[in-house]
């Protein structure tokens, strides 16, 4: 641990139950900060070797009682240098089926918004997912935790999962190995489950000036009654080079970006660079966060990209007459075969 104090130490697992007030950002990271400074003893280390969050969707559902089970699904990059990140592929890093143990350069942290957090050992995950190539991996983990009341006086609990830092490979400056932050609110007498906010963790995007992409969200329970919102529409693609200008249909999840003098070169895909974003999704049972990354692709297509599609027959059309039909395209990012040479058939 470096970064409290100067000298590196190695830290123990912080408990459930610590201060008195754990509602804020500050707080909450103050507070792991000071008792990793302070502690003693084998543990986990913080780590600091480059962002590595590239993806974040949380939402939780009613298990009995006050007791929900949240669900993270997040991205990472695979080659964060950490010994808890190793897994059993060839190359040491993790592959499907491995576990990891979450850390990174601040402690990644899911408070429950009533004075309790679960950190370090005790947050995991299971990985489904992940690529060489592109360097990622791709999991989730699953809390249950109960609450004394079924609301926090009348409004939602606040759960925040925070944790630095961002990717290194943004462009908008003011995401750019930042510490991340998702949040959801619990209102167990609103709905006994959030909205669900469906994405691809990166979605790649034309370099046309003007290009669309859905991100619809949907109850589990019930057709309609959830709506989609920009995190913050004040810096959504913001401290970029490329001006931007963003607009989202609430209804449909429909996300409008347009960038009329196209992407700086700077700024794309082909110089490694993504965006990130965050939307909201909020429902009876309240709201629910998002955050992933796009990239702009300048130039003529060699790839065919996934996408999301919305109002489209699909195998994965969720059920209710006016809930959006969600069609998953998925198709794997590699380059086409390269041509024949002249005076050779195939082999």
């Amino acid at each position: 641990l470096s970064g409290c104090g100067g000298e590196k130490r190695r830290a123990v697992p912080l408990r459930e139950g610590i201060g008195e007030d754990m509602r804020g950002t500050s707080c909450v990271v103050a507070a792991v900060c000071l008792f990793l400074c302070l502690g003693g003893g084998e543990g986990q280390r913080i780590e600091n070797n480059g962002g590595h969050y590239r993806y974040g969707n949380i939402r939780w559902r009613q298990v009995q009682g006050n007791t929900v089970e949240i669900t993270l699904t997040m991205s990472y990059r695979r080659d964060f240098q950490s010994a808890y990140w190793k897994g059993s592929g060839l190359d040491g890093l993790a592959v499907t089926g491995d576990t990891i143990q979450l850390n990174g350069k601040q402690w990644p942290v899911l408070s429950f918004g009533d004075e309790t957090l679960t950190v370090g050992e005790y947050l995991k995950m299971q990985v489904t997912a992940y690529s060489v190539a592109e360097n990622w991996v791709y999991g989730t983990s699953v809390v249950r935790h109960t609450y004394a009341t079924p609301t926090n006086n009348g409004e939602g609990w606040l759960v925040r999962f925070q944790g630095c830092c961002k990717l290194s490979e943004v462009a908008n400056l003011n995401e750019r190995d930042a510490p991340w932050e998702i949040s959801s609110t619990v209102n167990l007498l609103g709905d006994s489950a959030s909205p669900i906010i469906a994405v691809l963790p990166v979605v790649s995007l034309p370099d046309t000036g003007a290009i669309s992409f859905f991100a619809p969200a949907f109850s589990p329970l019930r057709d309609g009654g959830v709506t989609v919102q920009l995190g913050n529409p004040n810096t959504a693609l913001t401290s970029t080079v490329t001006t931007f200008t963003t607009v989202l249909d609430e209804a449909t999840g429909k996300v409008t970006i347009e960038f009329p003098g196209g992407v700086a070169p700077s700024e794309s895909a082909q110089e490694g660079n993504f965006f990130f974003m965050t939307l909201n999704a909020t429902g009876l049972g309240g709201h629910v966060q998002a955050d992933f990354l796009i990239r702009i692709i300048r130039g003529a297509y060699q790839y065919r990209i996934p996408k999301i599609g919305h109002g489209t027959i699909s195998s994965l059309n969720l059920p209710g007459a006016t809930r959006p039909i969600i069609n998953a395209t998925l198709y794997p990012e590699a380059p086409p075969p390269p041509r024949t040479p002249p005076g050779r058939g195939p082999p």
